[in-house]
């Protein structure tokens, strides 16, 4: 009897140990110390650590990035609509955003692109020179977005971090993304681009990051990005009617086996 209660043990630790494995992303590292402080601190229930959004989330919601991005399903008219919900900045915390994105371009390397912990470095140095001071809150949520827009896929960097989405699709300026869901097919997102001139700067940084060319003289790009997705874009509206569009192709973390295709 000893012995089988042991061995039971043991497998609920092992369980436990794959649980905490689970959510990583690539802000992580940038937050750890963040994490640490509150794991000391912390008496609220599990649940969202940023500012409540406008859209209140459902029992059911998924998590894209940790402590930052969530999603979740919402159906209207007999229509799902794919949401994402990320900390909301108030007018304050938005002009501090891009004057320390401004000050941050400004002075950062290229090396200092990949090393995030460099980053959070000079973006603290900033903070500290301008005399900028924030709740721990506020700051990450600021240090989220810079990231996000500097070394991710600025809003469309959450759809990334969701294995159940295949396709992302753009078809224009003020048309709302859609994805192809591998549960919920081909839906409409909450996120989209409203200016030709943010659009085409997405493209232009999906075009560094593949490291490839886009111009208006070459306004195509057929590219890979870093993480394997393959990318088809074009730049003007001389290529497309509605503006610059683009589409991402994702490809599965666990390929399908010969066994899965029969």
């Amino acid at each position: 009897k000893n012995k089988k209660i042991k061995v039971k043990i043991n497998k609920d630790s092992k369980k436990k140990d794959i649980k905490k494995k689970k959510h990583k992303s690539i802000f992580g590292n940038l937050f750890k110390s963040k994490k640490i402080e509150k794991e000391k601190t912390k008496d609220k229930a599990n649940g969202p650590d940023f500012k409540t959004p406008k859209i209140l989330l459902p029992e059911n919601y998924q998590v894209l990035i940790s402590n930052f991005a969530y999603a979740f399903i919402k159906e209207e008219d007999n229509q799902k609509r794919y949401i994402v919900a990320e900390p909301e900045l108030n007018e304050k915390e938005n002009k501090i955003l891009e004057k320390t994105r401004k000050s941050l371009i400004n002075k950062i390397s290229l090396a200092d692109l990949s090393d995030e912990n460099s980053m959070y470095n000079s973006i603290n140095k900033i903070f500290d020179k301008e005399k900028i001071t924030l709740e721990k809150e506020q700051k990450a949520n600021i240090v989220y977005y810079i990231i996000r827009q500097i070394t991710g896929l600025d809003r469309v960097e959450p759809l990334m971090h969701d294995n159940l989405i295949e396709d992302i699709e753009c078809d224009g300026i003020g048309i709302p993304i859609f994805i192809v869901h591998r549960k919920y097919g081909h839906i409409e997102t909450n996120i989209q681009f409203n200016t030709e001139e943010e659009l085409q700067e997405f493209v232009i940084k999906m075009a560094h990051l593949c490291k490839s060319y886009v111009s208006y003289a070459s306004p195509l790009l057929d590219s890979i990005l870093p993480d394997g997705s393959r990318v088809n874009a074009t730049l003007t509206s001389n290529v497309s009617t509605r503006g610059p569009t683009f589409t991402i192709r994702k490809f599965p973390q666990n390929p399908l086996t010969v066994i899965d295709m029969i």
